[in-house]
């Protein structure tokens, strides 16, 4: 089914949107594949630079063999064969080494299930047909790939990069899952690959073609691990890998990574042929973008066909140069389209969003030149002067010979062709930069007038539009300020719906606007300009989980969040300005609500600490102090292993336990509790990662030093050791928690 938005920068999936011809490349790759024999391994590349086309491809590919084999004649012979088995391998959506293991060949076991449902059914039970032997493969594929699982987290600790793991290193864990006298790893491997080979000669239709995207956008090391896995781990017959990637992206990360090794000799050691994908035609792609423009934007263009020409046939040619690029572009013109429809000019736009998303760079930002040549006109529009005029010339020409742009000779000089600039920008007064005449900031009223007519990017009473709902604006404005504030007049409700809103139109990686809420009301709260904080808190608290993603981290370690620093001086700024009735109802609507515990445990932990020290300003009576405990207690005394498991920082609440009560007794003997059973004591001790220490390098682990305050480590750690060691279903959660502990010796 087609994208709903088909701006999305999604890869296609069927041939109903293909609009550029990558079906004809697919056809290509299965027929190559298919013309192979099946009784070996074989590992192909299909390489292209990011937003080529290569997911897209492999989508193709995969509709192509699904069609071929519903479509082909419905002979006995034909019914009973096998044919190719397609299966999709994403090793980026893994999140460790050992899982992406599990799961490359929890893939491959799938193709060979999918393979035994299509063999032929034995006609008596003792026949050993290629459905027995499948099924016997894929037995044995389950225990070697268990093996070699934990043979990967075995190695783990003491070879990170997995680069020199060999047999021997995960020599206990294959004792671990082979028994006395049954087969070694080596024989599990043969005995696998006799019985494809045995299907694949009977059967020459019978292939599993695995497909792998993105293998450069992981880690070098997963990638390192990626290529080892099909050449020398899973090179079995009737199997093929078709690896996508950008060559140029992955050898880099190769010869980073390996010492002394090229890159791209290494990849060649591996794959034995790669496919490139086709560069698309300048051509092709501009005019996909002026159908796709004229599609879904009518009438906008037609009236300014020379002005199209320009921006869609010339400027496109020029930055446009893969698939992903036009619907990033598309994207964008539609986000801000939907808003500004009426009151901006579309071509204008489209020509600012594309200098945006391809001429911006630091060496060649030429988005960043038209908005100071935008605030020149802006001055000139109310009288007054523009200085700097040729060195803002020479800026010009700096940006266009970057981006590419060949200088062509002229009269007796060399000239830039500026490709109708002057079509685009009020005040260019020539096409070509070197041109005696040629100048910038040229305006007359009447210009000023008819770009402002035409709601135009040059027109000063406009050209602000184009840039209002361009991100990342890095700071709230005051607009959306003013919504904010509008809505806690109303009420609490509306206050936390506006909080939510602004987040959802925000880009965590670009704004930080948790701290700007916090800052900016905090600073009106101490000088007692914030109406109505307590529903300020409250929306706070409300929406703490999405404004964590919104927070740069506030310490040295980088793993606390500023909301957490910065909760404590939002209550004592509004607890400083509410009335004794309003304050006592505050503190019990913030302390008795089990969903505020992680904030209120930080927030109280902070209170009991400066109650200790009579030097500081507590900013709340005695009372309010010891009802704020009692209500937390109770909390905590009623709090259930799952409720504990769901906190934003389990340990806060763990401490402040311990801080009322003034023993670590019951919180430990709450974990206890709520770890007898192996399910809760493998999900409590996930709930309970956390970066204490700057060795840890941001990554949150099992840390002794905090847990050893609250239970027996040494008996934690072995508990552990029996689970990985098992055949539960705790097992692989035990052995990637035992990867993540972290000991004073480690900090050594």
């Amino acid at each position: 089914m087609p994208d709903q938005n088909p701006f999305l920068d999604h890869p296609i999936r069927s041939g109903d949107e293909d609009t550029l011809g990558f079906r004809e490349v697919a056809q290509t790759l299965v027929d190559a594949i298919a013309a192979q024999s099946n009784e070996t391994s074989l590992t192909l590349g299909l390489d292209g630079t990011w937003g080529s086309g290569k997911t897209s491809i492999l989508h193709l590919m995969q509709e192509i063999i699904d069609s071929e084999r519903s479509n082909r004649t419905e002979t006995k012979e034909v019914r009973n064969s096998i044919g190719p088995v397609i299966v999709t391998f994403s090793p980026w959506l893994v999140t460790n080494r050992t899982a992406l293991i599990t799961s490359f060949f929890k893939q491959v076991s799938t193709a060979l299930e999918e393979a035994e449902r299509r063999a032929e059914k034995p006609l008596l039970p003792t026949e050993y047909t290629n459905k027995k032997k499948l099924e016997t493969a894929r037995q044995r594929l389950n225990k070697f790939s268990g093996i070699v699982s934990t043979m990967a987290a075995a190695a783990l600790p003491i070879d990170p990069t997995m680069i020199a793991a060999t047999l021997t290193a995960g020599s206990m864990a294959v004792r671990k899952l082979s028994t006395s006298n049954g087969p070694t790893l080596e024989e599990t491997k043969q005995q696998l690959s006799d019985l494809l080979a045995e299907v694949a000669k009977d059967d020459p239709s019978f292939r599993i073609l695995v497909l792998i995207d993105d293998l450069d956008r992981i880690e070098p090391s997963e990638a390192l691990e990626v290529l080892r896995l099909v050449k020398a781990v899973a090179d079995f017959p009737a199997t093929t890998y078709l690896l996508a990637y950008d060559k140029t992206e992955l050898s880099h990360a190769i010869s980073q990574n390996i010492s002394g090794q090229n890159g791209d000799v290494y990849l060649e050691k591996i794959v034995q042929f790669s496919f490139k994908v086709p560069p698309l035609e300048p051509f092709q792609l501009r005019t996909w973008l002026r159908r796709e423009i004229e599609t879904h934007f009518p009438q906008q263009t037609t009236r300014h066909r020379d002005r199209s020409d320009t921006v869609v046939g010339i400027w496109a040619g020029k930055l446009l140069k893969t698939p992903r690029e036009v619907k990033r572009l598309l994207f964008a013109v539609k986000a801000i389209w939907s808003k500004l429809d009426g009151q901006i000019d579309l071509l204008d736009l489209v020509w600012l969003q594309m200098i945006a998303q391809k001429a911006s760079s630091p060496e060649a930002n030429m988005y960043s030149w038209v908005i100071e040549y935008l605030q020149g006109l802006d001055a000139i529009a109310i009288g007054g002067n523009v200085t700097g005029t040729d060195k803002d010339l020479r800026d010009m020409e700096t940006i266009f010979s970057t981006l590419g742009w060949q200088k062509y000779q002229k009269d007796h000089g060399l000239s830039f062709d500026l490709h109708s600039l002057d079509t685009i920008l009020a005040g260019v007064t020539s096409n070509h930069l070197g041109d005696s005449d040629a100048n910038i900031y040229q305006v007359t009223q009447n210009d000023f007038q008819k770009f402002r007519r035409e709601k135009r990017l040059s027109s000063p009473w406009h050209w602000r539009l184009y840039f209002a709902l361009q991100a990342p604006s890095h700071a709230i404005s005051d607009a959306e300020w003013t919504t904010l504030d509008d809505a806690a007049q109303s009420s609490e409700a509306a206050l936390i719906d506006s909080v939510s809103k602004l987040l959802e139109i925000s880009d965590p990686t670009q704004r930080n606007i948790t701290d700007q809420i916090l800052e900016r009301s905090i600073h009106l709260l101490e000088g007692s300009n914030l109406r109505h904080p307590e529903r300020w808190l409250i929306a706070l608290m409300e929406s703490s989980d999405k404004l964590q993603i919104f927070s740069r981290p506030d310490c040295f370690l980088g793993h606390q969040k500023i909301i957490h620093h910065r909760i404590t001086p939002f209550f004592k700024g509004a607890l400083s300005i509410l009335a004794p009735e309003a304050r006592e109802e505050l503190l019990t609507k913030v302390f008795a609500e089990e969903k505020y515990l992680t904030l209120t445990a930080i927030i109280l932990r902070d209170l009991i600490r400066l109650a200790q020290d009579t030097q500081n300003d507590l900013f709340v009576t005695n009372d309010e102090l010891e009802t704020a405990k009692k209500l937390q207690l109770s909390l905590l005394r009623d709090m259930s292993g799952e409720q504990f498991r769901k906190l934003l920082n389990p340990y806060e609440t763990l401490y402040l336990w311990k801080d009322i009560t003034g023993s670590f007794d019951e919180p430990g003997e709450f974990l206890s509790t709520n770890m007898k059973t192996d399910n809760d004591f493998i999900e409590t001790l996930a709930a309970l990662k956390t970066i204490n220490n700057s060795s840890q390098n941001g990554i949150p682990r099992i840390t002794e030093s905090n847990l050893g305050n609250f239970c027996k480590t040494d008996e934690v750690k072995l508990r552990l050791r029996s689970l990985a060691a098992s055949d539960s279903t705790y097992k692989q959660g035990a052995t990637n928690l035992l990867a993540l502990w972290w000991s004073a010796e480690n900090d050594g």
